[in-house]
């Protein structure tokens, strides 16, 4: 068998496997449809250190699509997952007196427009039911960790220890209910009691810092970076050539999507070009098609894959530190006062997206930013040593001290390190640091757009 052959061979056996595999650099089990989770069996211990505060923040896990293609083939099961509720009212949610009941696309007649969608029972993003049993095992796998192996969190849930558990999530849908999944997972019917119920925090989403959404309505100066981000920039433009060669043409005109703008990557990047990919190459779910029936193949959907891990690199690393210091500086500075102000939670959790995941590795500046798998797990660690010293570690997908960053080891970084990095790096005065330059032909009103969060 020829070397093409070999690797075209393994592309379909990846995908066949549920399995999308890293760039160059990945961490050897990358699997964008699956981070991994921390193993107890495996996980070390500082030795004599007292662990004081742990901080989590997750994409939420595998879901349907969040924009419909033209032509869509795809047909989408979410019955199953409807049984599993958040316990507060929301717009998108089941109440206690009705449970909803999506009929997109599943009734196909002359008058409306449900011929335009494909057929589904499925709301755009929501969780499948792999999705929801993804954060289960998560939370699963966290108690092993914090409950069993560290005594560190109670072993029931109780109004009486609530507020040793901290919980907030976007205001989506699928993080609410990843949210959900991932604390059920932590503590199982058995554990909990029978009435209780668990506060779930929700901040409006121009002023959520898990999402970014306010430094696009609210900084003048982030809206002038954003429209800059994909002009002209040499060494980014040479890099998209190199993994995905006049790709974006092609997909546009076997996808239907040519002269929409939410699809063109010098405006929005690789975003709507590739997260059609991982709902149907995780989900065994046909390639799309166009009206020819011409359809993209395998390797087409890789490669877009592929552009959109150098677009994350690109924007939340490479581009600018301060694009980084305005959309993800205030969540980041939001987390360290968490830490070290009063608190009475030992574990928060935040439920997000890729996008925020990604952002943070990249305001570490960590040596590899890649597109955070389904499920992905960044954990923040504070620990105390014996002499009252102490440091901080990150848990990434299960990897003790990943991502790695040249300013410091993040399997014992010291704390003043630590919270000096994220200081300088925070904006201390918004208003100001977002004043928009004056620069010459710039349209400080022109059409800006973020990045779906995934």
């Amino acid at each position: 068998m020829i070397p093409t052959q070999l690797a075209i061979l393994c592309l379909f056996l990846f995908v066949s496997a549920g399995r999308i595999p890293g760039p160059d650099g990945a961490e050897p089990d990358y699997n964008l449809c699956e981070a991994t989770v921390p193993d107890a069996s495996t996980y070390a211990v500082p030795p004599g250190a007292t662990l004081e505060l742990v901080q989590i923040i997750t994409r939420h896990g595998d879901r349907t699509p969040t924009e419909h293609l033209p032509n869509d083939n795809g047909e989408w099961d979410c019955s199953a997952a409807e049984s599993v509720r958040l316990q507060i009212p929301s717009q998108s949610d089941s109440t206690p007196h009705f449970k909803q009941i999506i009929r997109a696309g599943a009734e196909r007649g002359a008058k409306g427009w449900a011929n335009k969608l494909p057929k589904t029972n499925c709301l755009l993003g929501q969780l499948t039911k792999r999705g929801i049993q993804q954060h289960a095992d998560l939370g699963a796998a966290l108690r092993s960790v914090y409950v069993d192996l560290l005594g560190f969190l109670p072993k029931s849930m109780n109004d009486s220890v609530a507020e040793a558990v901290y919980v907030r999530a976007t205001d989506s849908w699928r993080t609410k209910q990843s949210a959900l999944a991932l604390f059920s997972g932590l503590y199982s019917p058995g554990h909990v009691a029978k009435e209780f119920v668990k506060d779930l925090v929700v901040y409006p989403l121009e002023a959520d810092t898990l999402k970014g959404r306010g430094a696009l309505a609210y900084c003048p100066r982030f809206r002038q970076l954003r429209r800059q981000m994909y002009l002209g920039n040499k060494a980014y433009e040479q890099e998209i050539a190199r993994v995905a060669p006049g790709l974006q043409r092609t997909l546009e005109t076997l996808l239907g999507t040519t002269g929409k703008g939410d699809f063109d990557a010098k405006v929005t990047g690789w975003d709507s070009l590739s997260g059609w990919v991982p709902p149907r190459f995780c989900n065994g779910k046909p390639m799309p098609c166009n009206v020819r029936g011409e359809c993209v193949t395998v390797e087409q959907g890789l490669a877009a894959v592929a552009a959109r891990q150098v677009d994350y690199a690109w924007m939340y690393r490479d581009f600018s530190p301060e694009y980084s210091r305005l959309y993800v500086g205030p969540l980041m500075g939001e987390l360290t006062d968490m830490a070290r102000g009063p608190r009475s939670s030992k574990l928060q959790i935040f439920s997000a997206h890729d996008s925020t995941v990604a952002a943070m590795i990249g305001f570490l500046n960590a040596t590899s930013v890649t597109w955070p798998p389904l499920r992905s797990n960044l954990i923040f660690e504070y620990w105390k040593r014996p002499n009252g010293t102490k440091f901080s570690r990150i848990v990434y997908n299960g990897a003790i001290g990943g991502p790695k960053a040249a300013w410091c080891d993040f399997t014992e970084c010291d704390s003043a390190r630590w919270f000096t990095y994220i200081d300088e790096r925070t904006p201390q005065d918004l208003e100001r640091e977002c004043i928009a330059l004056e620069e010459a032909g710039d349209d400080k009103n022109g059409p800006v757009s973020l990045h779906g969060e995934l």
